[in-house]
């Protein structure tokens, strides 16, 4: 099982932005440990463009680099969301979280934690270099393309 550690990111938020979830949970468009707020008041003024090209995951790299973080793998979570999960979900805590996924080439923008679930059990389960290299090759076509669309 994945021990909690330090993910690295450049600051797009306000400070202590994660504290201010339960003062914000009716905003709150996702289910189970997610948490996504339209137009999210707690991004720092000018930096939304960053999160929406995924740029502020870029230090994620030297999580990599310490062995904390896998490239392709299930989205890292706050260590008081897996709190949440049920032993069904444990299961994603068995491999390395990564900076990119099935999830995000196919439905990144989903506010459904079955659905991330669903993409990190088929990942688990059919592992191999070759699908750890699509889902290399297909992100940054899948973060353009949905700028792209938002324009």
């Amino acid at each position: 099982m994945v021990l909690s550690f330090d993910m690295l990111k450049f600051r797009t938020m306000k400070n202590k932005s994660h504290e201010r979830r339960e003062e914000l949970s009716e905003l709150n468009k996702s289910d189970g440990p997610l948490f996504k707020i339209e137009n999210d008041p707690r991004i720092l003024n000018g930096l939304s463009f960053i999160r929406e090209m995924s740029l502020d995951e870029i230090p994620q790299l030297i999580n990599v680099l310490r062995g904390d973080m896998s490239i392709v793998g299930p989205r890292p979570l706050f260590d008081d969301d897996t709190q949440l999960f049920n032993t069904k979900y444990m299961r994603r805590l068995n491999v390395l979280p990564g900076i990119t996924g099935l999830l995000q080439i196919n439905d990144r923008n989903t506010s459904e934690f079955e659905t991330w679930y669903k993409y990190d059990i088929e990942y688990i389960e059919n592992w191999s270099l070759y699908l750890d290299l699509q889902i290399i090759l297909k992100t940054p076509f899948a973060i353009f393309s949905k700028k792209i669309r938002g324009l």
